[in-house]
């Protein structure tokens, strides 16, 4: 199954504004750039400068592509074109995470005060809010949402799964982007554990109730 071009259309016009903005920046750029931050927000490592500017765009780039392309790969009876417009604002939100990482680290770069695993959590906060929120609008598919062997034997379980996880996913992202502007390190924390009951809570109520009677699935009827 091949989703429309018009669905990543969002995604694609971010992307290419990455690519242009990185290449106005670039001759503003220090030769020496920041490219990695320890646990408590602190610069520990640098990097030259064409792998300071333009490796975090280059990775947003090949992720943003792959998650793309892997519809094309999904088996007929767990296509993902029911939610074809969730995924694609999905994926742009992605490429998106991406543009702002990429200007953090060149705001850092040119000596700005900006606070980038602070403001990196922050997004990452946003980005689970918006997944959490959607959460339960997704079918089941191959690649995307809580794929446990319950939740792929069973519409009905993947359904009850995911309306579970989805207030959990968006309670973590409100949690991560409030702890991460006190401390990064808290924020951090709060991602770690939120994500473990966010998804493992549901992971273990997805294998509860596939062992409750059920109807069967109309799905798997021969």
């Amino acid at each position: 199954m091949t989703l429309k071009f018009s669905t990543f259309r969002h995604a694609w016009v971010t992307l290419l504004s990455m690519l242009i903005v990185q290449g106005l920046a670039y001759t503003h750029l220090p030769d020496s750039m920041p490219i990695h931050w320890n646990a408590s927000g602190e610069i520990d490592g640098h990097g030259s400068k064409p792998w300071g500017a333009w490796l975090t765009p280059i990775i947003f780039w090949l992720f943003t592509i792959l998650m793309m392309a892997v519809p094309r790969l999904s088996p007929h009876r767990f296509s993902m074109e029911p939610f074809a417009r969730l995924y694609g604002t999905f994926v742009a939100v992605f490429a998106c995470f991406g543009f702002w990482l990429m200007l953090l680290q060149d705001a850092v770069a040119l000596g700005w005060p900006v606070s980038l695993p602070r403001q990196a959590l922050f997004a990452v906060g946003i980005v689970y809010m918006i997944l959490g929120h959607r959460l339960g609008k997704i079918t089941r598919n191959f690649y995307f949402g809580i794929r446990t062997p319950w939740t792929m034997a069973d519409a009905d379980v993947w359904d009850r799964t995911h309306r579970l996880a989805a207030p959990l996913v968006m309670l973590t992202g409100l949690g991560v982007a409030i702890s991460a502007q006190w401390d990064p390190r808290a924020g951090l924390a709060a991602l770690l554990g939120g994500s473990t009951v966010g998804f493992g809570v549901p992971t273990l109520y997805s294998w509860w109730i596939s062992r409750q009677p059920t109807a069967p699935d109309p799905q798997d009827t021969p």
